[in-house]
């Protein structure tokens, strides 16, 4: 379920509609937006009646979600959400490719690797260095050393 309120509530009354929600044994969510502030909510919401909401102060709307991961979705937050690494940024207009293998399986196997994407105009590196595994005698990462590797890969090519 999801309230959507005018952006000039009070904090009292947001905390009205939250209280109400609580009581319920649901959990409210604020998700300001640019032109309706929601309160996104999880938990057993089919015992919320949404006339219950719509007669209190500064609540607009009351709108049933059924879809899942409700708190990603549109309905929540319709604008992008852009997630800044440096001067890249991520969820923007430009596609952006994450890529590297799996696992961190020597020191010129990753440099190879990065220095390939580099060339390729990629610029995020990932690969794991911790590998939690079903059987102790599978491949597990190479761990400490493993991150040391990515340390040394990211200082030379951050540098050149």
């Amino acid at each position: 379920m999801l309230i959507l309120m005018n952006l000039n509530s009070s904090r009292e009354q947001i905390e009205k509609v939250k209280e109400k929600i609580i009581q319920n044994q649901c959990t409210p969510h604020e998700i300001p937006g640019s032109s309706k502030l929601a309160i996104g909510i999880t938990g057993p919401t089919n015992r919320l009646n949404t006339e219950d909401f719509i007669r209190l102060d500064s609540v607009d709307d009351v709108v049933r979600v059924s879809k899942p991961y409700k708190l990603v979705s549109r309905e929540m937050k319709k604008e992008n959400t852009i997630i800044s690494i440096g001067n890249q940024h991520i969820g923007s207009a430009e596609l952006v490719l994450i890529a590297g293998p799996c696992s961190v399986e020597s020191r010129d196997q990753i440099f190879e690797i990065a220095g390939q994407l580099k060339e390729l105009g990629i610029k995020f590196l990932r690969a794991g260095a911790y590998k939690p595994r079903t059987s102790p005698y599978s491949f597990q990462g190479l761990k400490e050393k493993g991150l040391q590797y990515l340390q040394e890969v990211k200082k030379s090519l951050i540098c050149s």
